[in-house]
């Protein structure tokens, strides 16, 4: 009973001694559990400093990415700033210091009021869009280094934000780091206070032992019966460990107590082992959840930024070729307003020269007609005077009747001499009138040969004329073949009613140039007569029959006439042109030999002298002589 008292006595003793460590564990405890609670916030507050330095980097990445496309974009605006206004003030110095063709045509080429004003608009025009080009380039230019002084601005921004995320990561770092130390401490020394006070309840549940079993009194032998001695069992050695304890009711309340405190500290440790897993796993769902969410917005961010260099470029194109298109349309344009000063500089060289060369005609056609009119009074005074001179002769025949035979022998004689020498006359002046024309020709072609320069410079290769009509021709042929006509009018030749065919292709000018100037007429429906109304096919039938060649009064009809010539016509072969390219002859002439033509010209309005390349359709030549 003794025995059992005191290991009770031990037990309560050890009980109550260890009550007081019990408080401090739990106070360390305590600390840990908030020392881990702390710890998690710090690892939330490291995750999202980490994710905010990760945004505003890729923010910031994103930003060096446009600065860098708006600082291309810069750079090319300024190229092509540099080229509008490069391009302008070239435009400006050609204009207005040395002058073009196109320019110089606005201020001196043209007719009239209306013309000049509606080309310069033209050219106020022109210049107006480059300049208003060159000022929208200006402005891209300027609203692109706006963007990229904004795009600085932000990125400056983020650089000071990713500063700040990489500060407050390394703060959760550090505090991360002192938070973990804190806590090994922590379990450290709850380790070492568990320890410690496990060992000071075991010596002192020893020490109580000692002391009762050193109190407890010995039995004296009077007291003892007598009882046989028989030789007591060994105790066994009992170490503080052993000791069970006894069921005292005190012991066992306290000792419910005890376990009741240890359940529920270690329910509690559980639930805060169990919140604390939990909260560690919903922090990871949640870093995962936001890192999804960051990959998912980087992602989209990618694409979107994709996207926007895609329409960047898309949109870059467009307007690189909207800008093509314009440079073609303003290079059109032009070039149209070029070819259309220079299409009107050539219709006034054209006309001038055209006008110049009617006036000569007209006045060549005058001089031929004065001429002729002479040669015909000359004619008729030689006439008037044979007459006299046959009259003369009969009354000299009826007063000398004795003398009759004689002086009849003799006047028929005189007469005949008289016709011999006149026809003789007659050839050798209409054979030597070409080689006059000839040398009055290159005189007249000296005096105009700066006017007929300038025209042939300008004179367009060909013009197209009504059937009959002919050509015109401007330049130094046809300058010099209407100085041919001006110098070759002198002197004319009778006409013969169509004896034999005789003559050469210089008879068949000399013929054909006493009609320079007669006006033409279509026929039918008009008349074909000698030098009052003649077109092409009446003024060739007319020479040729002076010669003794009868023609027909039809172009097409003409082919059948004469030999083909191979090479190049010659002087008298008749020429044939189809005009509008249907192979109907619709127009003819003479060859002058020098490739000039002698024709009955609808465009001149008369029989003028043009040269052959100016009539379109030139189909070949036939020579009849």
């Amino acid at each position: 009973m003794f025995l059992g008292f005191a290991i009770a006595l031990v037990f309560v003793t050890g009980i109550s001694a260890g009550a007081e460590p019990d408080g401090s564990i739990r106070a360390k405890k305590a600390d840990v559990a908030a020392a881990q609670d702390r710890l998690m916030e710090i690892r939330m507050e490291a995750s999202a400093a980490e994710a905010a330095y990760n945004n505003a980097l890729y923010e910031m990445n994103q930003l060096n990415g446009q600065i860098t496309r708006t600082t291309d974009d810069l750079r090319a605006a300024k190229g092509r700033l540099a080229e509008a206004k490069k391009t302008l003030e070239e435009r400006a110095a050609q204009v207005y210091k040395s002058g073009n063709v196109a320019f110089m045509d606005v201020l001196v080429g043209v007719d009239d009021f209306s013309e000049f004003a509606s080309r310069l608009n033209l050219w106020v025009r022109l210049l107006d869009r480059e300049r208003a080009e060159f000022l929208e380039v200006r402005e891209a230019r300027n609203e692109l280094a706006a963007r990229r002084d904004r795009l600085e601005a932000q990125r400056e921004q983020r650089v000071a934000a990713v500063e700040t995320a990489i500060a407050q990561k390394v703060r959760a770092n550090e505090a991360e780091a002192q938070a973990e130390a804190y806590l090994n401490s922590l379990n450290t020394e709850l380790r070492e206070e568990i320890q410690a006070a496990q060992d000071r309840q075991a010596a002192r549940a020893r020490a109580a032992a000692a002391a009762i079993v050193e109190k407890a009194p010995k039995p004296s032998p009077e007291d003892a019966e007598p009882v046989p001695v028989e030789e007591p069992e060994p105790i066994p050695e009992v170490q503080v460990s052993q000791i069970k304890q006894a069921p005292v009711p005190r012991a066992d309340l306290q000792s419910e107590e005890a376990a009741a405190e240890r359940e529920a500290a270690a329910q509690a440790a559980a639930e805060r082992a169990q919140r604390l897993a939990e909260q560690r796993a919903a922090e990871r769902q949640a870093a995962r959840k936001a890192a999804e969410q960051a990959a998912e917005q980087a992602a989209a961010e990618r694409q979107a930024a994709r996207l926007a260099r895609q329409e960047a470029r898309e949109e870059a194109e467009r307007q690189a070729e909207l800008a093509a298109q314009h440079a073609a349309e303003r290079q059109a344009a032009r070039e149209e307003a070029e070819r259309e000063a220079e299409r009107a500089a050539r219709r006034a060289a054209i006309e001038e020269a055209a006008a110049e060369q009617a006036a000569a005609e007209r006045e060549a056609a005058r001089l031929a007609a004065e001429r002729r009119a002479e040669r015909r009074a000359e004619l008729a005074a030689a006439e008037r005077a044979a007459e006299r001179r046959a009259e003369e002769r009969a009354a000299e025949r009826a007063d000398a009747s004795a003398s009759a035979s004689a002086a009849a022998s003799a006047a028929a004689a005189e007469e005949e001499a008289a016709a011999e020498q006149a026809a003789t006359d007659q050839r050798t002046d209409r054979r030597a009138e070409p080689r006059q024309k000839a040398r009055a020709a290159e005189v007249s072609t000296s005096t105009i040969a700066s006017a007929s320069a300038s025209a042939s410079a300008s004179a367009p290769s060909s013009q197209n004329s009504r059937r009959g009509g002919g050509s015109r021709g401007d330049g130094a042929g046809a300058f010099s073949a209407s100085a041919t006509a001006n110098a070759s009018a002198s002197g004319s030749r009778a006409r013969g009613g169509g004896g034999g065919v005789g003559g050469s292709g210089a008879d068949v000018v000399a013929v054909a140039q006493e009609h320079l100037g007669t006006r033409y007429v279509l026929s039918p429906p008009g008349p074909c007569a000698a030098f009052k109304a003649e077109d092409c096919s009446c003024f060739t039938m007319l020479v040729y029959a002076e010669l003794g060649v009868a023609l027909p009064d039809d172009p097409n009809a003409l082919l059948g006439y004469g030999t083909p010539v191979s090479g190049a016509p010659q002087a008298g072969d008749l020429l044939f042109w189809s005009e509008d390219g249907s192979g109907y002859v619709t127009h003819v002439g003479i060859a002058m030999g020098d490739g000039t033509t002698i024709h009955a010209s609808n465009y001149a309005g008369e029989v003028t002298i043009t040269d052959m390349d100016y009539i379109n359709g030139y189909m070949g030549a036939r020579r009849m002589l």
